[in-house]
């Protein structure tokens, strides 16, 4: 199983006792060899190892795989980026004495298809633990229900977001901004953006979360209302958030 793992992805090494752990973890002892996706299971080791280039392949070839079924639970752009935020943080990153969530994957499945059930799962908590995310143009499953009442209302909640993101942004260091507009706007890797600073890519995928959830806070701040109403403004907006956000920073 090793060696098969090693011809799969040579540019990643990791030990022996590295993908023995992953695999010790969910052998029971009588699973046959050809049972076992032995090459996707390296990847998890190595993933949960740490491994640069692991982080790398799976951040560049596995993750983006998932986007079109977490669309397919609500299809904004920003729900799907932000149901890919929570995976990476979820399975790539150790809490506390627990290993990454890719240490739950035991090669019984392909890695794409157990991805996507987690991903699936992930985007459907997410949907109803977030308001932002349950826009008055669609239902909770994404199905278009909005007429040209809600769609001007959308626009005026956008205009009204653009304001205060305006004012959020320039709250904002220089440094913080460069982070988001190579992101957002450049489309720049978590990884790349960890070679510029020079930090690990988990660390970077902190940062820009971090930055997310600030001007998230902010902006509820800027735009001071009452619970129920901002809700509703910001669930309104919510599939245009990333798109303004660019907008600003692109000037």
């Amino acid at each position: 199983l090793l060696e098969r793992g090693k011809r799969a992805h040579p540019k990643i090494v990791i030990s022996a006792e590295q993908f023995n752990a992953q695999l010790e973890r969910h052998a029971r002892g009588n699973a046959e060899a050809t049972e076992i996706f032995a090459e996707d299971l390296y990847l998890a080791a190595a993933c949960v190892a740490g491994n640069a280039a692991a982080l790398a392949s799976f951040e560049r070839d596995v993750l983006p795989k998932v986007a079109p079924f977490i669309a397919r639970v609500q299809s904004a752009p920003d729900f799907v980026a932000e149901v890919q935020q929570q995976l990476r943080l979820r399975l790539l990153l150790a809490r506390d004495d627990k290993p990454a969530g890719l240490a739950d994957y035991g090669g019984r499945a392909p890695l794409g298809a157990w991805l996507r059930v987690v991903a699936v799962r992930t985007a459907r908590a997410l949907l109803k633990q977030d308001a932002r995310f349950v826009t008055y143009a669609t239902d909770a499953g994404g199905v278009a229900t909005g007429g040209p009442e809600r769609a001007l209302m959308k626009e005026e909640g956008a205009a009204e977001l653009e304001g205060a993101l305006a004012r959020t942004l320039a709250k904002l260091d220089d440094r913080n901004r460069t982070v988001l507009r190579l992101y957002f706007v450049e489309g720049m890797s978590l990884a790349a953006l960890g070679k510029i600073y020079h930090v690990h890519e988990s660390t970077m995928a902190r940062r820009v979360q971090s930055l997310r959830e600030q001007l998230l806070a902010e902006l509820k701040s800027e735009l001071d209302a009452d619970s129920v109403a901002l809700q509703s403004r910001l669930a309104l907006v919510s599939s245009q958030l990333e798109l303004h956000l660019a907008q600003h920073l692109k000037r």
